[in-house]
């Protein structure tokens, strides 16, 4: 049987530690992040709005993005387009009400962490040159758009039983390069009737053809002075 010095085996164990260590640690090393995406949602279900609305307000769309690598920040334009007229408030042209927010600020400030909307055509609006910041590993980085008004009544124009329709907002991110963005497609509001009007019997039956008379003028002695006597109603 062949003789093996001890110190032979300790350096060849110690050789084997090692590139056991070599070989967990270049797994590590191999970890790549995902690339930088973003996924939109709402806070909740989109809301009602009125068909008769000029300015109504939609729900906010939130983008929480992850991935990338980080530390570093994407310099983007961040552009939305309904399927309807946009009527936030133009505080001074072309810059609108809509705003924004990255991280949900407790203190926004305009240019830093809230952004506002720039009026780029009569259904979208841009946010332009917006920082977004990739987050630590695993972390994540929101993008609130807030504060979009709507034209509602285009959505309703000509349909005689005014059936309730959909706000859809499309969102887009690019510069250089485009942010990819899962779901970029969101329904914000749905459209319906503010009031509805129709004429019942008091048993509860309806009322077709009802014609209504021009009424004829009364007291009009009292449209020349308020101090005259009134007349007799019939």
């Amino acid at each position: 049987m062949r003789f093996i010095p001890a110190s032979f085996k300790k350096a060849y164990a110690v050789a084997c530690h090692g590139a056991l260590l070599i070989l967990a640690t270049g797994t590590s090393w191999g970890q790549v992040n995902p690339a930088f995406s973003c996924i939109t949602y709402l806070d909740a279900t989109p809301k009602f709005i009125r068909d008769e609305g000029k300015a109504e307000l939609v729900k906010d769309v939130v983008l929480q993005c992850s991935g990338g690598s980080p530390g570093t920040t994407a310099i983007m334009n961040v552009q939305i387009f309904l399927n309807t007229n946009v009527t936030s408030k133009v505080l001074s042209y072309p810059w609108n009400e809509a705003l924004l927010f990255i991280n949900e600020p407790a203190s926004p400030i305009i240019d830093v962490n809230a952004f506002q909307g720039r009026q780029s055509g009569p259904n979208t609006v841009v946010f332009l040159d917006v920082p977004i910041p990739t987050p630590a590993t695993g972390g994540i980085t929101t993008l609130r758009i807030s504060n979009i008004r709507v034209e509602a009544t285009r959505l309703n124009s000509g349909i005689s039983l005014r059936e309730p329709s959909q706000v859809v907002m499309f969102i887009s991110a690019a510069s250089s390069s485009s942010l990819p963005i899962n779901n970029p497609q969101r329904t914000v509001a749905i459209v319906a009737p503010g009031l509805n009007f129709a004429l019942r019997t008091s048993a509860d039956t309806p009322v077709f053809g009802l014609d209504l008379q021009q009424p004829s003028g009364q007291n009009a002695a009292l449209v020349a002075s308020t101090t005259a006597s009134g007349g007799t109603v019939n």
